[in-house]
Order: structure tokens, then sequence, then C-alpha cells
């Protein structure tokens, strides 16, 4: 009988020793499986943000930079244009380097335009008397936009009458383009200032 039991329990213990057994196989498939599942939702992820990344490098990435290179051209290329360009007219690049420049702004808004129009035009005939008269070897710039009821003609009268006077049209300057939404109008008469053939303002 002692043999008999012996026996018994020793196929009890196999037994309880094959269940956890079991159950640890169990629980590491299921751990595996778990890292298998993370591991692949990490590998897509991974592989998603390549996707996405890599195109959005031609996107954005590259073309700012070609922009940025275009650009550094454009300027440089501006610059060297520049040295034989005015930012006012052509008939100021006619007048030479080591140009001496009193520089002035005409504009109007749209309020009552073509009553301030005629008071600025009033003005800019005093200013270019005074000057021939004060700075006789000086050139006055006029930095002109929005002169509604004035023509190109006009403009060239005023020329011929005072031939110290060169006026810039704003919206159309050598080398710079039109300006009139870019600089204020007071500051637009500083433009003379930014040019190497003008040697004093």
């Amino acid at each position: 009988l002692p043999l008999r039991d012996h026996g018994y329990n020793t196929c009890l213990n196999n037994s309880a020793i094959l269940q956890r057994m079991n159950k640890m196989n169990s629980h590491l498939s299921t751990i595996f499986a778990t890292m298998q599942s993370t591991f692949r939702r990490r590998y897509l992820t991974i592989v998603c943000a390549i996707i996405l990344v890599f195109p959005l490098y031609f996107i954005v990435i590259s073309p700012t930079q070609s922009k940025h290179n275009v650009n550094n051209e454009r300027i440089t290329n501006l610059l060297k244009l520049a040295e034989t360009k005015s930012f006012c007219s052509e008939k100021s690049v006619r007048r030479g380097f080591n140009q001496h420049v009193l520089s002035v702004s005409a504009y109007e808004s749209n309020d009552r335009v073509e009553l301030k129009t005629n008071l600025t035009w009033s003005y800019i005939h005093i200013f270019g008397k005074e000057a021939k008269k004060f700075y006789p070897s000086w050139v006055v710039r006029v930095y002109y936009y929005n002169l509604i009821n004035k023509t190109a003609d006009d403009i060239a009268e005023l020329e011929k009458l005072y031939d110290n006077i060169d006026f810039c049209p704003v919206e159309n300057l050598p080398v710079l383009g039109n300006m009139k939404n870019k600089l204020p109008g007071k500051m637009q008469r500083f433009l003379s200032a930014s040019k190497s053939k003008e040697n004093q303002f």
C-alpha cells in the first residue's frame, strides 16, 4: 500500500508540474504575442513616419532652400544692376556719378486728392526754385505717386522748367520696380541715400 500511495502521489506531482508548465507556456506565448504586436505597431509607425516625412522634405524644406538660393541670386543680380542704374529714372542716370541730391516725397491720399495734388504741385515749384537758388549744383528728386490730375506731359514740362528736378515714379522705379506698397510714402525719398552714385544727400 505505501508503494501504491507513493506512485499515486508521484503521478499527482507530475500532473501538477505539467499544468504549471502549460500555464507558463501559455503566459509566455501571451507575452511574446503582445511583444510581437507592439513591435509591429512601432514598426508600422516608424515606416509611416518615414513615408510622410520623406515627401515633406521635397514639398517644404527643399523648395525653401531653393527659394533661399533664388533670393540670394536675385539680390546679387540687383546689386550688380544697381551699379549702373539709378533708383529714380533714366534721366537721373544721365547725370552721372557723384550727384548731390535733395530728395522729397510727393503723394496724396484718396481723400480730396485733386485739391491736395494741386497744393503739392505748387510746393514742388517752390522747392525747385529755392533749391536752384541756394543749392545750384544739387539735384532735386521727387519720389511721387497718386498725383491724380497730373500727366506725364505735366511732369516733363516741370522738368524742363527746372532742370535741377528729376521725377521718380515710385510705382515703376528702375531696378526696384513698384515700391508704393513696400515702403511708406514718407520713407521713399530716402531711397536716394542707398545708392553709391550719390555721395551727398
